[in-house]
């Protein structure tokens, strides 16, 4: 029968209420951590005994107690430790890719994504409907990441390619709930939104006199 609950304080100690005893004799309690199933906790499951010795001492009860870890060896204070280690979470880069002129082909343009230092963290193509996806970035801890984002330009002399670099600035927090959470945003907080367009120029057609023109 469960005799007392007790949550811990800040600087871990745990306090049960007082226990009353009338009698001189042995009693025998156990303690142990309730699970109470919160995200990211693993659960220390040893069941402490605790052997409390009443005695008569002519006038008074007195009271010694006694620990035994969950093995049996003796143990001055029941001690429980846990871990906390939230999920890590995950971010995926899109964008949209348009092409003024004629058809947009797939796998037609390479975009980049590079961190803070410059350094490439992946690349990818368009697909046909103007789709551009990025394999996605895994964070395990919190902290401010920033990237860029921008098209590799091409050699095609036909081609206007956009120079546009967008700035992506990704916050991943722990909402101490099991889980880390990843938020994107420009580089001035807002939501973020990546449209690179080209422009495709129709070369000049040749003349029958060996020269250019419309």
């Amino acid at each position: 029968d469960v005799v007392g609950e007790a949550a811990n304080s800040a600087d871990g100690s745990v306090v049960f209420a007082d226990l009353t005893f009338a009698q001189a004799g042995q009693y025998t309690y156990t303690i142990s951590e309730k699970i109470n199933g919160v995200g990211g906790i693993t659960y220390d499951q040893t069941v402490y005994t605790v052997q409390i010795h009443v005695t008569d001492e002519g006038g008074y009860l007195a009271a010694d107690v006694q620990y035994y870890d969950g093995q049996g060896a003796g143990a001055e204070v029941p001690e429980f430790e846990n871990t906390y280690s939230p999920a890590s979470t995950a971010v995926s880069f899109g964008a949209s890719k348009t092409l003024t002129g004629r058809d947009l082909k797939d796998g037609e343009f390479t975009f980049v994504l590079k961190d803070a230092d410059g350094q490439t963290v992946a690349e990818a193509k368009n697909s046909a409907d103007g789709t551009v996806r990025f394999d996605e970035l895994t964070f395990d801890q919190t902290g401010t990441y920033t990237y860029t984002v921008s098209e590799v330009k091409g050699q095609d002399a036909n081609i206007t390619y956009d120079e546009t670099v967008y700035t992506a600035v990704i916050e991943v927090t722990d909402g101490l709930e099991g889980s880390l959470v990843a938020q994107m945003t420009d580089a001035d907080g807002n939501a973020l939104h990546m449209t690179f367009n080209n422009k495709y120029n129709e070369p000049a057609k040749e003349t029958p006199g060996g020269t250019s023109g419309d």
